[in-house]
């Protein structure tokens, strides 16, 4: 018997003699439920009685008896015994009520165990790594991988007729506060980072016996910012390893400076006069 569903009953009656029961009575007896109702049967009569009963969807499993008594003017004309067996079945029913705030969204889960045996198992609902950002849950769950899928997950043991809530809570505060905290980032950093940029780089690079003999360098000036820039000094060093040509003009802007240090090298200063936003200058 699965407790879950009704159960049918079937009653034969055979009266194997000349006599009508006009006023038999028949009863129905067990742990699971009892019944009482008339019947009547005619003189060599057979019928068969058909009745569904409904029994609670908790009932423990295991055995029980059912009794069919047949009588009549308080005689008892037969007892039919028939053992039953109650099975083992698992049903969880899931309901989900939301509530919606400020920032904050509540999903409030109820499990219902209506099987007759404990539910053990994992309950779980659908996440991203996103939302498990700023996703908590009472009680406690822990995150689940499923091939690419990602869930809250939670173990449980609810017994039989038992419920269990589970509070699911996204509170995007913390992403608001995130949200925020990265702009006044973005906004510092364009507000104090500094207008000028400079790049480096070497080009028309020469080799000469396994070795660099002559290269090129390029110095990017560049004014990102919103207004104009003056007097801007820019100063670059040669190494002691290389020489710096002489009798050439060094690039578009002619150096201001030139010195030569015994352990620093060669330095080079030259002086931009002014840059507008945007504007950039090359030196080689």
């Amino acid at each position: 018997i699965n407790p879950s569903k009704p159960v049918p009953i079937k009653i034969r009656l055979n009266n194997q003699n000349a006599v009508e029961y006009p006023d038999l009575t028949v009863t129905l007896e067990s742990n699971l439920f009892s019944d009482r109702f008339k019947a009547n049967l005619g003189k060599k009569e057979k019928k068969t009685i058909e009745l569904t009963k409904n029994i609670d969807a908790d009932t423990p499993a295991g055995p029980d008896t059912i009794v069919v008594t047949v009588s009549a003017n308080n005689k008892t004309l037969d007892t039919e015994v028939r053992r039953v067996e109650i099975i083992k079945f698992r049903k969880l029913d899931t309901q989900t009520i939301t509530t919606n705030k400020f920032l904050k969204q509540i999903n409030e889960i109820s499990y219902v165990n209506k099987g007759n045996v404990p539910y053990e198992g994992i309950v779980k609902v659908k996440s991203s790594l996103m939302e498990s950002l700023f996703t908590s849950s009472f009680p406690k769950g822990f995150t689940q991988k499923e091939g690419e899928e990602r869930f809250l997950a939670l173990e449980v043991n609810i017994p039989p007729g038992e419920m269990l809530r589970w509070r699911i809570t996204k509170n995007y505060f913390t992403l608001l506060v995130i949200a925020i905290v990265a702009a006044i980032l973005i906004i510092l950093y364009f507000g104090y980072r500094t207008p000028l940029v400079l790049r480096k780089s070497a080009t028309n690079i020469a080799f000469k016996e396994g070795g660099v003999s002559e290269l090129k360098v390029v110095l990017h000036v560049k004014n990102r910012g919103k207004e104009r820039l003056n007097e801007i000094h820019v100063i670059d060093r040669v190494p002691n390893i290389a020489d710096l040509e002489s009798g050439i003009s060094i690039g578009t802007l002619h150096p201001m400076k030139v010195l030569k240090h015994e352990k620093k090298g060669t330095i080079i200063k030259w002086l931009v006069d002014r840059l507008e936003p945007d504007d950039e200058r090359v030196i080689t």
